[in-house]
């Protein structure tokens, strides 16, 4: 290549990454003029003090320090996630109403509700993921079996005999323990509980005999030896937890992780969704960020428009697997 002609591609190969730079920077520009002074509603289907309240008030301090917005944590609890959905759906699709939520709205609801009063497929905006964090199966101290493998044994010798204990119908916990269930091809009867904490105190006294809840919520339990793991249901060992297996390890192709994400009205502009989505984007990469999640026992998830809404499509299809097995009634 001659001397010029080296010229003239260098200048061209700068001026391409100086125009891809400069469209990545745009909608981070616009957070910037657009979230400052604004009042920002962040909605969360949860009641206060839970890990998905917890990590939209870090996102509300995140946003409310790097763009200068004053940012509101709102928690619309009851209705599977439907009352905080309906409350966004009644706010202008401006941008400045959020939903923080695992994708049950959009993954479960429409599986077990004959009627929902929005439509998941348009309703909600997918904008940005913050986290992800795999479940725990724990079962008693003096449970007979210590692995996925030894469970499976132990409910086909007796089956109906073993139940799983969840925080509710249609749950992480719900889903990951029906998904082993059929990865396992047994049968798992549910019971379910009105939140995490009771099912985990059955857990304990042996009223019931596994439960697969999330690692931040059953890591303390483990670690104070009031549950024993049998294993933890991410791709890889946990790092809090490395001599526990994987549930790959025991049944190749088994693995589930809950996500918290981010979903705006359905009728938010693209422009405004971009703009949204370097905002969270940005939050999530910060070191307060980080600080926080790694306390929490969390991976930071980040990605761009695209990127989320295929992960959304994926979570669709592996949920209606497991609903479709678990064959639930509709309300």
């Amino acid at each position: 290549m001659t001397t010029r002609r080296k010229a003239i591609f260098f200048a061209a190969a700068l001026a391409a990454l100086h125009s891809a730079g400069a469209n990545a920077a745009a909608p981070l520009e616009q957070a910037q003029q657009t979230l400052k002074g604004k009042t920002v509603r962040i909605f969360v289907p949860y009641a206060a003090g839970g890990s998905t309240d917890a990590i939209a008030r870090q996102l509300a301090l995140e946003l409310g320090r790097e763009f200068q917005a004053n940012v509101i944590v709102e928690n619309r609890s009851g209705g599977n996630s439907i009352i905080a959905v309906q409350a966004l759906l009644a706010a202008p699709a401006d941008g400045l109403s959020l939903l923080v939520s695992e994708g049950i709205p959009i993954t479960v609801n429409p599986k077990i509700f004959n009627k929902l009063p929005y439509n998941p497929d348009t309703d909600l905006r997918p904008v940005g993921t913050l986290a992800s964090f795999p479940m725990i199966a724990v079962t008693g101290l003096d449970a007979p079996y210590s692995n996925l493998k030894e469970l499976a044994a132990a409910i086909r010798r007796s089956p109906n005999s073993i139940n799983q204990a969840t925080a509710g119908i249609g749950t992480l916990d719900h889903m990951a323990g029906g998904l082993f269930a059929q990865v396992a091809g047994i049968s798992l009867p549910n019971i379910a509980y009105k939140g995490a904490a009771p099912a985990l105190n059955d857990i304990m006294a042996g009223h019931v005999q596994v439960m697969f809840t999330d690692l931040p919520s059953g890591l303390p339990y483990v670690k104070g030896q009031k549950v024993k793991a049998l294993a933890t249901t991410g791709e890889t060992r946990s790092a809090q937890l490395p001599d526990v297996p994987t549930g790959s390890e025991a049944f190749p192709g088994y693995s589930f992780s809950g996500v918290f994400a981010v979903y705006a009205h359905g009728q938010t502009d693209t422009k405004t969704s971009e703009m949204l989505n370097a905002a969270i984007n940005h939050a999530v990469r910060s070191e307060s960020m980080a600080e926080f999640l790694k306390g929490r026992n969390f991976t930071a998830f980040v990605s761009n428009l695209p990127e989320h809404k295929a992960f959304v499509s994926k979570e669709v299809t592996l949920y209606s697997k497991v609903l479709d097995g678990l064959k639930l009634p509709k309300n």
